[in-house]
């Protein structure tokens, strides 16, 4: 939508999402006929040249006549380049009417020279006025925002990481892209530089010219430099229109509508934050949006993790249960895990022996070992034998140092590595041979 203004040659139009969609289409009868003509224009230009580097020849190119070749050739070169083409076609047109008194936007005189190299300045001065703001004040006024905006920058970096990693087929290193962040902020600090972050427009950009890696950024620094020292001059007539039918077009190409039908034939509840971060980016902004988008991923996350199902199956009778956890168990998931065991174990008075196969659950916590010591203590006071079995190494070892041992109820052989007889088993056994002894001892005063 920021684009929009641009294409149409509007002013004094709000950056906010809802004011800027209000005032540009109130301010449609101020467009500038020659930025609204000369931006359809390149984006007629960009569809088009596009569409020729896509373009399926029938026959292979080796053998292909040499006049093909060369038109093949030609039409890669136009869809590779188009958004240096059109540019600087249209800046071309934008010199020819100012020659001829036609009003159009463009970019306007830039200051030529390289910036000095020079330690960044901490303080801020008013344009205005002579008042100078020192660090602390600045400070003040941001607030919380010192830590929230890099915070956003970190997701959104790697959010584009991901993004164009799937289409290029690469894996991205996290910790790369942040230290790659950190040191270009702290570097181009010393040249006045603006803030370095992802960008998915700046990017689509990018992807759309072929570029594949990182390297890019080394020639397109090397191309602004040289810029900067000699072509300020031509640069001036670059028309914003122009710009912003390339960023248009670069947002177009990288937008993924059709994964809505994907997301919903696998998972109708990711279609949430889907949804929800696209709102949000389009009124809000970008980074709003994959910030607010991230946490409710994690707040999904974290509810699947506190709420794990649980199988009940009857082993043969009544008697004997057995209780399969589907995922880990840990401290999310120790009230849910509790109050379904707690239930059954209520609605279950005929049964003897409940069984909890910990083949599933690769770690768990003092939360859960917490829940079933309470466990344990109910199935005591029942008579019932509570049975941990197939457990694995590092649950199993955790189970022994709590106290809370496992056994492998698929085999009658002892492993020594992580099969131990179940402690919680052999004390109720323990409980229920005292209480048989103590009522043959009473049989047999009766009897004397």
């Amino acid at each position: 939508m920021s684009r929009l203004k641009k294409w149409w040659g509007l002013s004094g139009v709000p950056r906010e999402f809802l004011p800027q969609l209000y005032w540009s289409l109130k301010k449609i009868p101020e467009t500038i006929l020659a930025d609204f003509l000369l931006g359809s224009l390149c984006i007629l230009l960009l569809f088009t040249f596009k569409k020729l580097k896509a373009m399926k020849w029938k026959r292979k190119y080796r053998t292909l006549p040499v006049y093909l070749k060369i038109v093949k050739r030609i039409y890669w070169i136009l869809g590779a380049e188009r958004n240096l083409i059109v540019v600087a076609f249209a800046g071309g047109v934008v010199y020819a009417l100012l020659q001829r008194g036609v009003l159009v936007s463009y970019t306007g005189t830039l200051p030529p020279g390289i910036p000095d190299f020079k330690p960044p300045n901490f303080t801020m001065s008013l344009a205005n006025s002579n008042e100078t703001i020192p660090l602390w004040q600045i400070a003040s006024d941001i607030g919380v925002g010192f830590f929230f905006v890099p915070l956003v920058a970190m997701f959104e970096c790697v959010s584009i990481g991901k993004a164009f990693g799937k289409k290029n087929n690469y894996n991205i290193d996290y910790n790369q892209e942040l230290i790659a962040i950190g040191l270009s902020n702290l570097l181009c600090s010393f040249v006045s530089g603006h803030p370095v972050t992802g960008a998915f427009l700046r990017s689509g950009i990018n992807f759309n010219a072929g570029v594949k890696t990182t390297a890019s950024g080394l020639l397109a620094g090397a191309v602004v430099l040289v810029a900067l020292t000699v072509a300020t001059p031509i640069l001036a007539y670059i028309p914003t229109c122009a710009m912003a039918a390339t960023i248009m077009m670069g947002a177009i190409d990288v937008t993924t509508f059709h994964k809505f039908g994907v997301i919903w034939n696998t998972k109708k509840l990711d279609l949430v934050p889907w949804l929800v971060t696209f709102v949000i980016s389009l009124t809000l902004g970008i980074e709003y949006g994959v910030f607010v988008g991230c946490g409710i991923s994690i707040l999904m996350v974290l509810y699947t993790t506190a709420n794990p199902k649980i199988k009940f199956s009857k082993d043969g009778d009544e008697t004997r249960w057995t209780i399969q956890p589907t995922t880990g168990l840990l401290y999310p998931s120790a009230d849910h895990i509790s109050s379904k065991l707690f239930k059954q174990l209520k609605e279950e008075s005929s049964c003897k022996t409940f069984k909890i196969d910990m083949g599933l659950i690769v770690d768990t916590d003092t939360s859960i070992i917490q829940s079933l010591k309470i466990l344990q203590e109910k199935c005591k006071k029942k008579g019932m034998a509570l049975e941990l079995f197939n457990s694995q190494k590092r649950v199993s070892a955790i189970l022994n140092r709590t106290y809370l041992k496992s056994y492998c109820g698929a085999s009658n052989e002892e492993d020594p590595e992580s099969t131990v007889i179940n402690s919680i088993r052999e004390e109720n056994t323990d409980h229920q041979d005292n209480n048989e002894a103590d009522v043959e001892r009473g049989d047999l005063r009766t009897r004397l």
